[in-house]
């Protein structure tokens, strides 16, 4: 006789999910990067879109472009955000960077603006977390230019990515290659600077 204590989610070999099984809640699994504690590295690879992020009382996001009126009822104050296509050097793909926190925008803002440094699209940040909850804090440190390099190029090819399907409630991943391209990142040291009309995504 079978073991009745087994879990639920063994009982029928031929089900191809457990039958409890739930998505986890929030982070649309590995399409939106998050700031880890410790060092996050990406290079952005899209212009950011801009405008007001706000949570409703079922805590769902509602984004609204700039200018666009907020009324609603919140389940906190609605905050500013910038959304982004980002090449994750650690899962070696492109993600959506949403990011509400005001000190990392405003340092990659004053980056953009420094003619020693101008677009971010032309060197890699890398966000530091530090602390948890209130007491939380980001840095923000820019790596020596250098070019995005071909092998990201042709990683992000097959991806289409439309970020403005974001104030429509929608999935901005239009297309998503059936495998992810695994590759060495191999170092440009070029540092020629691009303009936007050279990004992958644009």
């Amino acid at each position: 006789m079978a073991n009745s204590n087994k879990n639920a989610a063994t009982q029928n070999k031929n089900a191809f999910l457990p039958d409890n099984y739930e998505p986890p809640k929030g982070g649309g699994g590995d399409n939106y990067m998050k700031f880890v504690d410790g060092t996050t590295r990406f290079r952005c690879i899209s212009k950011p879109i801009m405008g007001t992020l706000a949570w409703d009382m079922e805590n769902k996001p509602k984004r609204f472009r700039l200018g666009e009126k907020t009324d609603g009822t919140w389940k906190d104050k609605p905050k500013h955000f910038w959304a982004l296509v980002a090449w994750n050097y650690d899962l070696q793909r492109p993600q959506v960077l949403e990011i509400t926190q005001q000190t990392v925008i405003a340092a990659i803002t004053e980056l953009n603006n420094d003619s020693d440094w101008g677009a971010p699209w032309n060197y890699d940040l890398k966000v530091v977390r530090k602390g948890q909850k209130l007491e939380t804090e980001y840095s923000v440190n820019p790596s020596p230019k250098k070019k995005i390099s071909q092998e990201i190029r042709d990683a992000v090819s097959d991806w289409e990515i439309d970020l403005e399907l974001l104030f429509d409630d929608a999935d901005p991943f239009v297309s998503i290659p059936d495998s992810v391209v695994q590759m060495d990142n191999e170092i440009d040291d070029t540092d020629d600077e691009q303009g936007d009309d050279d990004l992958p995504f644009n």
